[in-house]
């Protein structure tokens, strides 16, 4: 069977005072699942569509003439996921349509009775949907096949949940192959091409506005140092990238296996830099310097807030003194920060606003991303805000984005707040491109 994989267009959403993120790299996801289903002999193509146009996905489904369709799409880019399904169905309506990622796996039931989506794919997809693939081929029934969802006689079947993928090391590493990294935008914060890289999955931590536990479950599961560097290594040699993210929701969560993969990086003299995202209670002196050494040259640290309410409220289960330690044992080791902050949480108010601001003024991060509280499905954040009644779930049949969490202040003050912890950081700009260089000569200088 031939199998098709697209990551939809990106849908403009400007015109609902909300700009999504552009990415700066090739969709890990079908790297992922591209390189399962080759090493199942199955003829694959994968596209990344973000910067093309529905018209141009709607010419290559013509061409490519797949028997499966495989969709992945986040919350905001839903609607692009649902006009490519119906595009293709329109072409033809024997086309398998499977749709997998974090707004599939919790919404599945009301994409399945709303759109032309034959299955979705529960959690993780790389035993899935292979599976699903031979059920296809031998034109069995569904529902022997654990993690997903299916429509029958216009009654939605979920089947057994699959058990998360243990042993990650199993896995084969991405295929980059179809992709070109230099074709995607520089990095905001390095204005470098970088290559995402997953060391592990999952996060126990259950913060009440993130998706990272509904969809990757609260277990952390993590691949053997050696599976990661050799990674880092093909990255290095057969794609020729010099920066790598670490896209982990907590890098450091076993500060021991982080040490072994320094270690192991520093022993095989990689020549890499690369960065990661992490909790401000999960580093410490021994572990910073020889991250540093192993080529990291910026750690996004998740701060949030600098109100100890709002945190507790947010489940974040950190505290200001563990925020103010951390940034300062990262900034004498000599590695960049960058501080995650939210605005809008419950709990916000002026009085929590200015315990943030001040914060800022105590840990001197390098940089900031300031976003506005948004509202996911699959999230505490979402069940309260339900509860309360400001959304149901039919807000996600429309074309809207995941909406700003206007529950307890609205949206220009929000924005206010926003704009206001970036504002001592516009001058920043000027200095940022002057960091900038510095940062490509001392871990680029050729």
């Amino acid at each position: 069977m031939k199998i098709l994989l697209l990551r939809p267009p990106f849908v403009d959403i400007k015109k609902y005072n909300r700009e999504t993120a552009l990415t700066p790299a090739p969709p890990l996801s079908l790297a992922c699942l591209g390189s399962v289903l080759k090493k199942e002999n199955y003829a694959v193509k994968v596209f990344d569509l973000f910067y093309s146009t529905l018209e141009e996905a709607k010419k290559i489904i013509i061409r490519e003439k797949p028997d499966i369709l495989g969709l992945t799409s986040s919350t905001d880019h839903r609607m692009s996921m649902v006009e490519l399904a119906q595009i293709a169905k329109s072409i033809n309506s024997n086309i398998k349509v499977v749709a997998g990622g974090p707004h599939a796996s919790v919404m599945y039931d009301q994409l399945l009775k709303n759109y032309p989506i034959d299955v979705t794919v529960i959690g993780e997809g790389e035993n899935t949907f292979p599976e699903l693939v031979k059920t296809f081929e031998k034109n069995t029934g569904l529902e022997q096949v654990q993690g997903v969802a299916f429509k029958v006689n216009d009654k939605v079947v979920k089947t057994e949940s699959r058990k998360y993928i243990e042993n990650l090391d199993s896995l084969p590493f991405p295929d980059w192959s179809p992709f070109n990294f230099n074709d995607y935008p520089k990095d905001a914060l390095t204005g470098l091409n970088p290559a995402y890289i997953c060391a592990s999955r999952g996060c126990p931590y259950n913060c009440r506005f993130c998706t990272v536990s509904s969809v990757w479950s609260t277990k952390w599961r993590t691949r053997s140092p050696q599976n990661i560097a050799d990674e880092m290594e093909i990255l290095a040699g057969k794609y020729g990238r010099k920066y790598l993210r670490f896209v982990d929701d907590t890098f450091t969560m076993d500060s021991n296996n982080t040490i072994e993969l320094c270690r192991e990086i520093i022993k095989r003299k990689l020549n890499v830099s690369w960065d990661c995202t992490t909790r401000v209670n999960l580093v410490n002196e021994e572990l910073l310097p020889l991250m540093k050494k192993a080529g990291c040259c910026l750690i996004q640290y998740g701060v949030e807030s600098g109100a100890g309410e709002v945190l507790e409220k947010a489940g974040k289960g950190i505290t200001k003194e563990q925020v103010v330690r951390a940034f300062k044992i990262t900034r004498e080791t000599g590695i960049n920060t960058n501080a995650f902050l939210m605005v809008g949480n419950p709990g916000d108010n002026e009085k929590t606003f200015k315990e943030t601001q001040n914060l800022l003024k105590i840990i001197n991060a390098d940089s900031i991303s300031v976003a506005s509280t948004i509202i996911f499905p699959g999230t505490a954040l979402y069940d309260y805000c339900k509860n309360k009644g400001f959304i149901d779930d039919s807000y996600w049949l429309t074309q809207k984005p995941a909406p700003i969490c206007t529950i307890e202040n609205n949206f220009e003050q929000i924005q206010l707040w926003a704009n206001t912890l970036m504002y001592p950081y516009l001058p920043f700009l000027k200095k940022m491109l002057y960091r900038l260089s510095v940062f490509k000569k001392r871990y680029f200088p050729n």
